[in-house]
């Protein structure tokens, strides 16, 4: 099963999407701030939340409910706009904001996991990259392939150039 949290209009082909919304495509329709959500323990293959995640009330709530659904190396996609972006600020429901570091408190690869145990839930971070699916300008390009080969680097100077989205690739240990 792949499920699409907050799909919208635009629910992700081959997925069951789940939404808020009532006038959206989704397939169930849900408050993504309501737990649990309406899917068996371990059900899941994969997740895609898409501009969305940053909308919640409780990030870490979110995550546990996905770490419940998802299966052992079950995919988890989230997009949101980067915190540089004009796009993190302009949503007046936005109630989060998204740094290269923003997941590794669920990696215990992660210094960040180890030093402050937020949570106990286990996921690896397999890659973090920018502006995934959007229509990149030719001078922007060149920054989106950069910051895609070293995001932690490109985090430091990002203030030159800010990027409007980050995808964030994970997988359920």
């Amino acid at each position: 099963m792949i499920l699409d949290f907050g799909c919208g209009h635009n629910k992700r082909r081959g997925s069951i999407g789940i939404d808020g919304d009532k006038n959206s495509s989704a397939d169930v329709i849900h408050n993504l701030n309501l737990f649990p959500y309406p899917f068996k323990t371990q059900s899941v293959k994969e997740i895609y939340i898409t501009d969305t995640f940053f909308l919640l009330d409780n990030p870490i709530l979110v995550m546990a409910e996905f770490n419940r659904i998802l299966r052992k190396s079950g995919k988890l996609v989230i997009t949101n706009p980067y915190f540089r972006s004009n796009f993190a600020f302009i949503d007046p429901f936005t109630k989060t904001f998204y740094t290269v570091h923003s997941f590794d408190f669920y990696d215990p690869t992660k210094e960040s996991y180890r030093n402050y145990k937020y949570t106990s839930l286990n996921f690896t971070i397999t890659s973090i990259k920018f502006n995934v699916n959007l229509k990149n300008s030719i001078l922007v390009r060149p920054i989106v392939f950069f910051a895609n080969k070293n995001p932690y680097f490109y985090e430091k100077i990002s203030h030159l150039f800010p990027l409007a989205r980050i995808t964030y690739y994970l997988v359920k240990n």
